[in-house]
């Protein structure tokens, strides 16, 4: 449903900040609050495109809401242009904008930025590993955080705590490789 879209896009932007917030002051000079909003408002346009087409538009743009495939494909495509312009509403940082605008190509942001677009991008995709930005039942992402937890200090699930550190490694060395281009 929709206001399940519109919670998971919440817990998606906790989770993220709270990532951005923890990992940032190692790899950025970024103010820990800037990182924070940051990783908060990342995909701020979603929510907002979600509430414009589900209940303020008729016609075409209403007939997305009919479409789960469509409306998600729509938020993906629509919500970085519809961000900007909240981020400029709000008079966000510059840096914060950027985050906003680059999030789904950080590889295309101004090289000032990119290194802190690419850091809330790493923090939003470890947030959706773990069940943070997926649409579906909240109570089963925190039971699926909860598990990841506890399968770390499980003896018998050590080759799942060493796949998952195989993919967080590969998607940092992705994010410094990105950086130093």
């Amino acid at each position: 449903t929709f206001s399940e879209l519109m919670d998971q896009l919440w817990l998606h932007a906790v989770a993220t900040a709270r990532l951005v917030e923890s990992m940032g002051p190692v790899i950025t000079g970024l103010p820990v609050s800037q990182l924070f909003l940051s990783g908060l408002v990342h995909d701020i346009g979603k929510p907002v495109l979600l509430d414009a087409i589900t209940n303020r538009y008729r016609g075409r743009v209403g007939e997305l809401k009919n479409s789960w495939g469509r409306l998600l494909s729509a938020l993906d495509e629509f919500s970085p242009y519809v961000g900007l312009r909240v981020a400029e509403h709000w008079k966000l940082s510059p840096e914060v904008r950027f985050v906003v605008f680059y999030m789904n190509t950080p590889g295309a942001a101004p090289r000032l930025h990119r290194q802190h677009v690419y850091l809330v991008a790493l923090a939003s995709a470890t947030a959706e590993t773990t069940g943070y930005g997926v649409i579906g039942d909240p109570d089963q992402h925190t039971q699926k955080l909860n598990a990841t937890i506890a399968a770390f200090s499980e003896e018998a699930s050590r080759d799942a705590a060493e796949r998952l550190a195989d993919e967080a490694a590969n998607r940092i060395v992705a994010y410094i490789d990105a950086v130093a281009h």
